[in-house]
């Protein structure tokens, strides 16, 4: 999925008795068709510590589009700026 990532900030919480840290990510979503930005995300995006401890933040805030992968189970596994592949 094509997004335009507009800011990220750390979050800590617990879930199930469990610690969680991660990043959440704010982005707007593009249109499959034309890439045109179409909307606000949901408030739940958010990355795990591992992944978001190997992503460039600051660099996908510069880059025009990214690419987000999500897993079977709905959670953003990577994010990359468009064209940059992986």
């Amino acid at each position: 999925m094509k997004v335009k990532v507009t800011g990220f900030n750390p979050v800590k919480f617990e879930k199930d008795g469990k610690n969680i840290e991660g990043v959440k990510l704010h982005y707007i979503y593009a249109d499959r068709a034309n890439d045109h930005l179409i909307g606000q995300a949901a408030e739940n995006s958010w990355v795990n510590k591992m992944v978001a401890d190997g992503l460039n933040l600051k660099g996908l805030l510069e880059a025009p589009l990214c690419e987000l992968e999500f897993n079977k189970n709905g959670k953003i596994v990577d994010i990359f700026p468009v064209g940059a592949g992986r």
